[in-house]
Formats: C-alpha cells, structure tokens, sequence
C-alpha cells in the first residue's frame, strides 16, 4: 500500500490547508483577524501536522517492519531449501528451522518434534530457549496424554493459546507456566502430520495471518525432510537386512561344501 501512503501524504495535507483558509477566509473572517483567532489556528494546524506525521511515519515503520519480518522469512525458507539438499542428519535441520523461525517471528523460544505413529508418540529433536524442567517431560510424549500436541495431530491444524495460566491443558498444582503463550503447528505433508512445531513467549505475542501462512509453508518442507530421512532409514535397514541374509547364504552354502 505505498503507493496510497504516498498520495495520502499529498493530498491529505493540502485538503487540510484549503479547508483551514476557507474557514478563515469565509466562515470566521473576524475571528482570524485578531491575535488571538491567529494563535488558535496556528496551534490547530501545528497540532494536525504533528498528528499526522505520527501518523504516516508509523505506517512507514510498521512497512519497514513488515519487509524485513517478510525477508527474514524468506531467509529462513531459502536457507532451508539448501541445507536440506545437503547431506545432513535431521536433528541439525530441525535446529536451523526452529533458530531461524526464533529469530523471523520474534518469539522467545521454539521446539520442534517428530510423531513416532507407530508407538503413537512425539520425540522432540530440536529446541531453543526451552528450560530443562520444561523440555524433559517433552522428549517422549504419548498423544493419549490429551494435551495441546493431540489436538493438532488430530486436526492437522494450528492451536493458539494466549494465556497458558488460564489454560486447564498447562496447569500444574503449585507451578507457573515459564511462558505465557505458544503458537503449534503440525509438520503436515500431503495431509498427513509428520511432528510438531511449537513457538512459546513470555509475554502475550500475536501472529498476524502471513505469520502462520510462513509457519506452515516452513512445516510442509520440514514434513517432507521427516519423510525422506525415514525413508532413508528404511532403506538403510533393509540394505542391512540383505547384507545379513546374504553372508547367511553364503556360510550355509560353504558349511554344505565343507559336510
């Protein structure tokens, strides 16, 4: 919208001084005649120019702000395009996301987790900023345990929460939440949750819409990495599995020749 902010800034003012003369000139005419009258309409128009210079230049920061959250983001996305076209395990890729996620949104804190569908588990691979006491009860959890994960493996959908204190899922008899709200997000795939990304603050933090449009673009590369490293695994494990049955040929067939 620079291009309305643009023509605001000339238009606005000039409607503004037209409208101040014509009031003066046609409306008040005595009135601006004397010292007085003249003082008040200087005090007026210094008042709306101050008013709106607050005005635009806070549009001009909040533009600025929106680019560079907007580079950062495609920073991010860019950075992990590459790394994951590189031979890496992971756990690292997992931690650049969330380190870059941290640092695009401007959160406190982040972790990331993978789902274990066979187990029915989330095994946390990557954080930062997560306190021990907190990350420990995080590294193995069950989805029939019911809190804010289940829900977004079951839906495939982002949870808000603005105020964990009033939030029943994170009360704990005796103990304050470390973060006052958290953003999750599934890792979905072709519609299918592959993990988990939370992003935690100390204090209350909105996410504007392009925000969380960015969160779940990054979730889907981050579901297509989860995809690819376990299907490496399996490969991995049957190339084992032949190399096994094979030297297990090979002993029986030289036993056979030997008896």
């Amino acid at each position: 919208h620079l291009w309305l902010l643009h023509w605001a800034a000339i238009i606005l003012p000039l409607a503004f001084v037209a409208t101040v003369l014509y009031v003066g000139q046609f409306v008040f005419p005595q009135l601006v005649r004397t010292l007085a009258g003249f003082l008040v309409l200087m005090a007026a128009m210094a008042t709306a120019v101050f008013l709106f210079s607050h005005f635009v230049f806070a549009l001009i920061e909040r533009a600025e702000r929106g680019a560079l959250s907007r580079h950062q983001e495609l920073l991010v996305l860019n950075t992990l395009a590459a790394s994951a076209s590189q031979p890496m395990k992971l756990e690292e890729l997992l931690l650049l996301a969330v380190d870059g996620v941290v640092e695009a949104v401007g959160v406190d804190g982040g972790i990331a987790c993978i789902l274990d569908e066979k187990n029915q588990e989330l095994l946390h691979v990557a954080y930062r900023n997560i306190p021990e006491d907190v990350l420990g009860p995080l590294r193995r959890v069950k989805l029939e345990e019911g809190r804010i994960h289940t829900e977004v493996v079951r839906t495939g959908e982002p949870v808000y929460v603005k105020d964990l204190s009033q939030d029943p899922r994170f009360q704990v008899p005796g103990r304050k939440p470390h973060f006052s709200s958290v953003l999750t997000l599934p890792l979905k795939s072709e519609g299918k949750v592959k993990g988990v990304l939370a992003l935690v603050s100390h204090s209350p933090h909105s996410f504007e819409p392009s925000q969380v449009q960015f969160l779940l673009t990054l979730g889907g590369q981050l579901a297509i990495a989860i995809d690819r490293t376990q299907l490496q695994q399996q490969v991995a494990n049957l190339a084992v599995l032949e190399e096994r049955e094979r030297i297990a040929r090979e002993m029986h067939d030289g036993m056979a020749q030997m008896l």
